[in-house]
């Protein structure tokens, strides 16, 4: 075990015995002492020394010395400690079924250990004798990992298993930095399914797998802190890690009356990164006979998964070629390939677990999503061919390297007999021209390709000659696999990090030669795949994100291909389902407010008074109705379900429908069909009555939300906080749509003032019932994109190609608040969420299953409700604002899911609630719309389903149907909306990076800055929290004058470094500006 990944496990045991044997010879020599202890003792008795330094040397040490265990007095249950981490599935060697200290592993390479030399005995214990070691030799810990050049990336390896850390970089697929926006865009999505509840939430008792590179562990969760979890390890230690990336995991694995036990002797908090292993060595260590069920349970659970792989392991072993398909991915289950490989319907937890070991270790023949495995258990099949490419690449790199040695050190009768040179010669020797003629154009920074330089003749280019791009030299097709695999390595992330495959990318180009004083990591691999001109200055690499499956980029066939058939499609042809049925609205009224920019208009709303009341009104929410003409079983109903819905990226629209068909059949319209949701309501908001009606609108009113807080508030609109406006690259042209400029009338004024008030009432009835409102930034981020689409296409793999001119990005962003600020437009949040409503309410009147959104509390954590009525309220401001954090506290309370089984959605206040809103977008609510059109046609054959088990053969969908569905709509909204996020994030930066170091727009020396976390950030030594006049989540060095920095804290600070590929800011601190406290 020469490596460091094979000897991390017993790296805390050493440390322990190493100090031990330090204080027992009473500061004497250490000549005694075997080397490995001897070093590390010197290093401690070292005063002064800096503790990084000593730390980097244990490491150090610990990966060039081999352990030897003649030289180890380590038990019985210590070996097996040792075993279990170092174990993997293409070993032979069985872990103990025993857990019971005292025995001695006995073997032939156990020689007798050397005795150590008598001490003076002590009547001190260790632990007592450490302690006053420690006041002895006093160090300031305090800032030990707030140092920037510590903080690590995305793609390190770390060692979590022995020592975790909240500074843990994430890992693939994983955003650094979301921010609070994720945790609202979940409450309102939905993140999962209708499932068991222990499946939804980790509680103590769970059984979790653990990873750290190659080395997996099994783990007890014993308690959580927030942001962290505190778990209790088959080896019989604990550790501390945050609460994601959890894999595997099997639910009350063992009694509360274990974990109990356990808790006697472990934190009861959080601790603190710098003092966390001081921590685990002097004050918290469970008995071994305390620990002993647990360790016993799970190393039972293990060998079970172990007698499985050892069982089924010539299948196992070939499960990529048995499943994957020549050229197209596929996505599977751990349910379905033990069904499929192993011939087991109904698998146990020990089996899942054996399948989804075997592929993990898989290096590249199946990927995952680590944002939703752990429920999903879903994994991407790569295609053979892809398979086939990376091995081929692979071994030409080998060749590549085996040339260059022997041309160096070879005599020329060797190198004559050298077989045909690599096609990666060929490769370096195009890349090196390409970077050249890059960079006579463009300036390379770590972290991307800048914007153009502008040259003296640009002022006399004509614009239609420099919207144009420049293409180079060829690439041949082996060149092109070279590529790709470049592109498998840093764009879509496709290699784990732990693979081999993470060193061959460096090795290109490092072999390159134009890449000195860079790192080379994913992120200079991707400045190299710009500068040949593969890819574009500004790419987004969120679209080449293999688990979202989009069009046009190769990552699903299906996908690529029920695209191609959708979207070429340019007229309907089609019965109308609820012909005969519909209502015509005449004259009604009908108010659609959207932006100028909107291609597609899919809501509308009107009121009414009740005959015979002074109080109580119809509010009616009209829908498009492209579920009437679209059956599910169409190829346009199809590819939906495949893409989930529009994605929408500020450079590209992924449309879920055909453009030309909800343009001239849907997008509402005089006489375009809809789907009506009423609502009864009185003057409080609350609900009287509930109604659908398929229909027909004639009176449409277009309105933008500029023009309603002129109409409705100048007085706030006025009072609106101030916005930045930054543009780089030219000037984005006025977004404008027909049908605008209409003047209202005195009685539309009125009819949306009454909205106003009514959608004022239903706000305030929703806070009382757990709607908290927080004012969170939304910037906006538009990229021109002409009509050529020239800017944005596929990678270029056939011959690079250099673009002479730069997107137009312009940033929009009120200034962040701490406090709600009144504006008019939000009523027609409040109208839309009162049609979802009213549709959740209709359908569970009728027990019609549908994906309902609800809420589910946490098992272990403070009562939701209990936190709103008695916490809360003694938090808020005079207004009745709520404070950010506490906020977001209550959010984290409970957890938004997708569900047939009706319940209410406590962070909406809403009894009921299904998405109905957006079916020209969203394929849940097309969903929803067919399901509910096949309800109204069953009514109106005069039967009723009020109160009534409904027959599920008069529905669209069972609700066996639908259960199976959701799971795929659950994870794809949750997994769609993050990308939309950090999409608008990438072209923020892309701003950013603009204007810090190409100055083409001018920022302010310094920002006001909110923190806002201090725990979330996956990164060390930072705390997270917005710039005030930008709106955007940033990361302040806390250091220096920012390491007392705290939540709810204002500072001043300066802009230190933008990343586009990771797309981060970071910022220092100048001054405090106003504390928390």
């Amino acid at each position: 075990m020469s490596t460091r990944a094979s000897i991390v496990a017993p790296w805390t045991d050493c440390f322990n015995l190493c100090w031990t044997c330090l204080l027992a010879n009473n500061g004497r020599t250490t000549a005694n002492l075997h080397p490995l202890r001897r070093t590390r003792a010197q290093l401690v008795q070292g005063r002064g020394a800096n503790r990084i330094d000593r730390i980097a040397s244990l490491r150090s040490i610990s990966t060039t010395t081999r352990l030897d265990k003649r030289h180890t007095n380590f038990d019985h249950l210590t070996l097996q400690r040792q075993r279990a981490i170092r174990r993997n599935y293409h070993g032979t060697a069985r872990l103990n079924e025993s857990a019971s200290p005292g025995q001695r592993r006995r073997g032939p390479r156990q020689a007798r250990i050397e005795p150590i030399p008598e001490t003076p005995q002590s009547t001190l214990s260790i632990r007592e004798r450490l302690k006053l070691w420690e006041q002895e030799h006093p160090q300031d810990l305090s800032t030990s990992f707030a140092f920037p050049n510590d903080t690590p990336k995305p793609w390190d390896i770390q060692n979590v298993l022995s020592r975790s850390s909240e500074n843990s970089a994430p890992e693939d697929g994983e955003e650094a930095s979301d921010g609070p926006a994720s945790s609202l865009a979940t409450m309102r999505d939905g993140e999962t399914v209708d499932v068991d509840i222990n499946e939804i939430f980790l509680k103590p008792g769970d059984l979790v797998e653990l990873r750290s590179g190659t080395e997996t562990t099994l783990a007890i969760l014993t308690q959580e802190f927030d942001t962290e979890l505190q778990f209790y390890t088959m080896q019989g230690k604990w550790l501390q890690r945050p609460n994601r990336n959890i894999h595997f995991s099997q639910p009350d694995f063992v009694s509360m009356d274990v974990v109990e036990q356990l808790l006697q002797y472990l934190p009861n908090a959080a601790v603190a990164e710098e003092i966390r292993d001081k921590a685990m060595m002097l004050d918290a260590n469970v008995p071994r006979e305390v620990g002993a069920p647990a360790v016993r349970a799970m190393l039972s659970f293990w060998n079970q998964a172990d007698k499985v792989y050892r069982k089924h392991a010539s299948v196992l072993e070939e499960a990529h070629n048995l499943l994957s398909h020549e050229t197209n991915s596929r996505v599977t289950t751990t349910r379905d390939v033990a069904a499929k490989l192993l011939g087991d319907e109904t698998p146990s937890q020990p089996t899942l677990y054996a399948v989804h070991r075997t592929l993990r270790a898989n290096e590249y023949g199946f990927g995952h999503d680590v944002r939703n495995h752990r429920v999903t258990g879903e994994f991407r099949i790569r295609p053979k061919s892809e398979v086939r490419l990376v091995n081929t690449v692979r071994e030409w790199i080998r060749q590549f390297q085996e040339q260059i040695v022997a041309a160096t050190t070879s005599d020329d009768i060797t190198r004559a007999t050298i077989s045909q040179r690599s096609p990666v010669h060929g490769f370096v020797a195009k890349a090196r021209k390409l970077v050249a003629q890059s960079r006579n154009m463009r300036i390379p920074r770590e972290h991307g390709v800048g914007p153009r330089m502008l040259g003296r003749d640009d002022k006399d280019t004509d614009s239609t000659q420099r919207d144009r791009c420049v293409f180079s030299i060829e690439f041949s097709e082996q060149e092109q696999m070279i590529i790709r695999f470049l592109e498998a390595w840093c764009v879509s992330r496709s290699f784990a990090n732990h693979s081999s495959l993470q060193s061959i990318g460096p090795m290109l180009i490092r072999a390159v030669g134009s890449y000195q004083g860079f790192d080379i990591d994913p992120g200079t691999g991707f400045l190299f795949l710009q500068e040949i001109g593969v890819l574009a200055p500004w790419e987004n690499r969120i679209v080449f994100d293999p688990q979202l499956g989009l069009p046009g980029h190769g990552n699903s066939e299906q996908a690529d291909r029920l695209a191609y058939q959708s979207l070429r499609t340019r007229s309907l042809r089609a019965r109308d389902a609820m012909q005969g049925l519909r209502k015509d609205w005449g004259s009604m009224e009908v108010y659609c407010i959207d932006d100028a920019g909107a291609k597609e208009i899919d809501d509308g709303f009107s009121v009414e008074s009740v005959p015979g009341t002074e109080s109580q009104y119809w509010i009616h929410t009209h829908i498009a109705n492209p579920s009437a003409f679209i059956t599910p079983s169409s190829t346009i109903g199809q590819y939906a379900e495949v893409l989930s819905q529009t994605v929408y990226f500020p450079e590209r629209t992924y449309p879920m429908l055909p453009p030309q068909v909800t343009a001239a059949n849907f997008s509402l319209a005089p006489g375009r069909p809809t789907l009506t949701f009423s609502a009864r309501v009185d003057e409080g908001g609350e609900i009287l009555e509930t109604k659908i009606t398929s229909g027909t609108v004639q009176n449409v009113t277009f309105i933008t939300p500029d023009k309603l807080r002129q109409v409705l508030d100048n007085d706030t609109a006025a009072q609106q906080p101030p916005e930045t406006i930054l543009t780089v690259g030219g000037q984005m042209p006025p977004p404008s749509r027909e049908g605008l400029d209409k003047e209202l009338t005195a009685s539309q004024i009125h009819e949306l003032k009454l909205l106003q008030a009514l959608g004022q009432a239903r706000r305030d009835l929703r806070k009382k019932r757990g709607l908290i409102a927080l004012n969170i930034p939304r910037p906006g981020v538009t990229v021109l994109n002409n009509q050529f689409n020239r800017f944005f296409r596929n990678p270029s793999l056939r011959q690079s190609r250099f673009f002479e001119e730069d997107p137009i990005i312009e940033y929009r962003a009120k200034h962040f608040t701490l406090t709600e600020q009144p504006d008019c437009t939000k009523m027609v949040e409040d109208i839309m969420q009162l049609a979802c409503e009213a549709a959740g309410q209709w359908c569970s009147d009728r027990n019609v299953p549908m994906p309902y959104r609800c809420t589910v509390a946490h098992p272990d954590r403070q009562d939701p409700a209990d936190f709103l009525q008695n916490v809360l309220p003694l938090l808020a401001d005079e207004a009745g604002n709520v404070p950010l954090g506490a906020g977001l506290q209550y959010v984290k309370l409970l957890r938004a899911i997708v569900s047939t089984t009706p319940a209410p959605h406590m962070l909406l206040g809403a009894k009921r609630y299904v998405k109905v809103t957006s079916p020209l977008r969203r394929f849940g609510d097309l969903l929803s719309h067919w399901q509910i059109e096949s309800a109204l046609r069953y009514e109106a054959r005069g039967h009723s389903l009020m109160n009534n088990d409904v027959d599920p053969f008069h529905l669209a969908y069972s609700k066996l149907e639908l259960d199976w569905r959701l799971p795929r709509i659950g994870t794809r909204e949750k997994m769609l909306s993050r990308a939309e996020r950090n999409a608008d994030r990438h072209w923020a930066i892309q701003l950013l990076y603009r204007c810090f170091y190409a100055q083409e727009a001018d920022l302010p020396e310094t920002f006001e800055f909110y923190v806002y976390s201090k725990g979330a950030a996956a990164w060390a030594g930072h705390v997270s929290g917005f710039i005030k006049t930008l709106g955007i989540d940033v990361d302040m060095i806390a250091a220096g004058i920012g390491q007392n920095a705290n939540v709810g804290d204002w500072w001043e600070v300066r802009i230190r470094d933008v990343d586009p590929y990771l797309r981060r800011v970071d910022v220092e601190p100048v001054r405090l500006i106003k504390s928390a406290t």
